[in-house]
């Protein structure tokens, strides 16, 4: 176990990359398995019903292409379309925790609620370990929020 726990996350986050790039290329990344991958996103569910999304990306880019992967198990699968090609759709992945059916409210979710949060873990955990006073890294903490 690593000291510290946004490290932990982040080494959790990668895991999670590569086991959502497998089940993608397996055609199985579908809501039960996703479901089945993260109990713990329900309090995160709780904290973002989301009623603004930018147009350009939101809607023509992560919407279609997190919807095909739960529909469809995977981002591929059409041998004359290029789309989810540009990645192994790990975003994609990642924002299958957070859709729920039809509704898209939740669809930032992992943007909003994971990455801030760990953005806010990392920045206090290396003022701890820099051994910085207690002040400055609350702080600094306080300035990346």
């Amino acid at each position: 176990m690593l000291k510290f726990h946004s490290l932990t996350a982040i080494l959790g986050l990668a895991v999670l990359n590569l086991i959502g790039g497998v089940l993608n290329l397996a055609h199985l990344a579908r809501p039960p398995m996703l479901l089945a991958l993260a109990p713990a996103l329900c309090a995160a569910v709780l904290l973002l019903p989301s009623e603004v999304f930018n147009h350009g990306d939101d809607f023509h880019t992560y919407t279609p292409r997190v919807m095909r992967m739960l529909q469809t198990g995977s981002l591929g699968g059409d041998a004359f379309g290029h789309f989810g090609l540009d990645s192994l759709g790990s975003q994609s992945f990642f924002h299958g925790f957070f859709m729920s059916g039809d509704s898209i409210k939740l669809l930032n979710g992992f943007n909003a609620v994971t990455c801030f949060a760990l953005c806010l873990l990392l920045v206090g955990e290396l003022s701890l370990r820099w051994r910085l006073p207690w002040w400055f890294g609350a702080s600094a903490v306080l300035c990346a929020a």
